[in-house]
């Protein structure tokens, strides 16, 4: 599965300075699709800070020597 999209979702738990963060990243097939999902976590939930964005997947350009049939 080639995707388009990386839907980033980063979640911060607690308060000042005892704060724990993490995210997690999912592949999205369009940019539409990565933005309906991101829509659905704006939820506010006390002592939890949610915030998702959508970033264009990035694929390495193909290598010089890729064509190269090596014996």
């Amino acid at each position: 599965m080639t995707s388009a999209f990386i839907l980033v979702i980063t979640i911060t738990l607690g308060l000042g300075s005892d704060q724990q963060t993490f995210q997690m990243s999912f592949p999205k097939e369009s940019q539409a699709e990565c933005m309906n999902d991101a829509e659905k976590l704006e939820v506010p939930l006390p002592f939890v800070s949610i915030q998702a964005e959508c970033k264009p997947q990035l694929t390495p350009s193909p290598r010089k020597d890729d064509d190269i049939q090596k014996t």
